[in-house]
């Protein structure tokens, strides 16, 4: 009862894992089974930058990862990547939300990457704690420099305090 409880919550459904699983659709000729994935287990996202219109490219992606998610009785997540608010405009996120509609794919859920900052900070902060991580603010043209010769940036010793 507890793995079909956290199940549940984890995966937002009521999939009963250890009964009788939802049918599954025969799959479109070309298209493979994913493997190991199970009914009700298969989230997928789709993350447009909204500073641009879509393209033949987003158009392939969003349609695999909306294929997946309904073949396997689950959902799709567009994610708005926001990461870039001086290239973002709601011209192009209405555009893109648009197309998606005139495609045939409707998302379960539509979110944006800042709604998680603050977690991805809190992340952050406990790999820079343990070591497993650092902060860099060093220019992009030396940074790429330093890449090319192959040095490690300075910054990758400083303490946590620093």
């Amino acid at each position: 009862q507890a793995t079909q409880l956290a199940v549940d919550i984890v995966c937002n459904t009521t999939v009963d894992i250890f009964g009788v699983t939802p049918a599954m659709e025969v799959l479109v000729p070309g298209m493979n089974g994913l493997e190991g994935a199970l009914p009700g287990l298969v989230c997928t996202r789709f993350p447009p930058e909204h500073s641009g219109y879509l393209h033949i490219g987003h158009a392939k992606a969003v349609l695999l990862n909306n294929y997946y998610a309904r073949r396997y009785h689950d959902r799709l997540i567009v994610r708005f990547d926001d990461t870039n608010p001086s290239k973002e405009k709601e011209e192009f996120r209405e555009s893109i939300l648009s197309d998606l509609g005139l495609l045939g794919v409707n998302s379960d859920r539509v979110t944006f990457t800042s709604d998680y900052f603050d977690t991805i900070r809190g992340y952050a902060i406990r790999l820079i704690e343990a070591g497993l991580a650092y902060m860099d603010d060093t220019p992009q043209e030396v940074m790429k420099e330093e890449r090319m010769m192959q040095r490690g940036s300075k910054h990758s010793q400083q303490s946590v305090e620093e």
